[in-house]
């Protein structure tokens, strides 16, 4: 019997973290399901470790140094998903860990809307040192066009993802000529096919490690965005320049942020705001932006700033007290 779901982890020298994902998939027990792993490269006794387990099928797809990373990745998921038998593939990053139940969740969400491209579940932040939480997702089932959200600077990534395989091969499959931000290109195309439905439910375990390429917005996402904005019609037109734009100031707000320009990063957030109000008003992006005003506000002022820093910062692998979440 065919799988229901096809879940493909691509791996590249990541070994230490590799069983945790491959175990988290075996532990999917409640939905028809096959694992496709693909190596590209790997030097550090992956290929080794994947020859000895006869648990799912393991392919290998040749790196081309002179590629980005972003290419190569696309490469190796494009050799997962040609050999996808499944109606729905989940991209489960190698350092990631699929929580219980998530299959399930996704795929029967999938079924109850057959109009919607995808389903999106929430991730929960962990790893060492690092304090842990729920990152910003709707509380409930929204079932939306995503594609405002998108030119905002929205995402997902995409172990928290389940796509039609139908929709992921009629937009041409990953882009192996996206030199970075690939993800960001694939979900502005597929949203461009139908809504998303963006789940409440947890479902993956995203691990932040020192490993990741962190998150730095440049005018790729501008490039990305230009095809999407073009065949809207008319006013849509438009106002998709308007998010474009919008979207710029969030993301250098996100960036001020970490590197501690607090008042930039409440400037950035706010011009965002009056440019498309959407920003705080969307269920997707509001409550993140909101936060973000809340944050940056409360250290931009002397008092305020003296009180938040006053407070005992969360240990690793603590969660914030409740109704102070907002203040980490």
């Amino acid at each position: 019997m065919a799988p229901k779901v096809s879940v493909v982890i691509t791996t590249l020298d990541r070994l230490a973290f590799l069983g945790e994902a491959v175990a988290s998939v075996a532990a999917q027990d409640d939905v028809a399901h096959e694992l496709i792993v693909v190596d590209h490269g790997s030097s550090d006794g992956t290929r080794e470790w994947l020859a000895g387990r006869d648990d799912f099928l393991a392919l290998s797809a040749e790196r081309d140094p002179t590629r980005s990373r972003s290419a190569n990745i696309s490469i190796a998921r494009n050799a997962g998903l040609e050999r996808a038998r499944g109606d729905h593939v989940w991209f489960l990053d190698d350092d990631d860990r699929m929580r219980p139940g998530a299959l399930a969740a996704l795929s029967g969400a999938l079924d109850e809307q057959p109009a919607a491209v995808a389903a999106v579940g929430a991730r929960m932040r962990f790893g060492e040192g690092i304090v842990g939480g729920r990152i910003a997702h709707p509380l409930r089932r929204v079932v939306r066009d995503v594609g405002p959200e998108l030119l905002l600077g929205w995402g997902w990534v995409p172990s928290q993802a389940l796509c039609r395989a139908s929709v992921l091969r009629q937009v041409g499959c990953w882009r192996d000529d996206v030199r970075r931000s690939e993800d960001a290109d694939m979900w502005l195309r597929i949203a461009a096919r139908g809504p998303v439905i963006l789940a409440p439910e947890t479902v993956v375990d995203y691990r932040v490690h020192p490993a990741q390429v962190r998150y730095a917005p440049d005018a790729v996402r501008d490039e990305l965005s230009r095809p999407y904005v073009a065949q809207l019609a008319g006013g849509d037109r438009s106002r998709g320049e308007v998010l474009r734009a919008a979207g710029r100031r969030w993301e250098r707000a996100i960036v001020a942020f970490d590197d501690g320009d607090y008042r930039d990063a409440l400037r950035a957030t706010v011009d965002g705001a009056l440019r498309a109000p959407l920003l705080l008003r969307s269920p997707v992006t509001g409550p993140a932006a909101t936060r973000m005003i809340v944050r940056s506000a409360l250290r931009s002022w002397g008092p305020t700033r003296r009180w938040v820093e006053s407070r005992p910062a969360p240990q690793a692998g603590e969660r914030p007290r409740r109704g102070t979440g907002f203040l980490s």
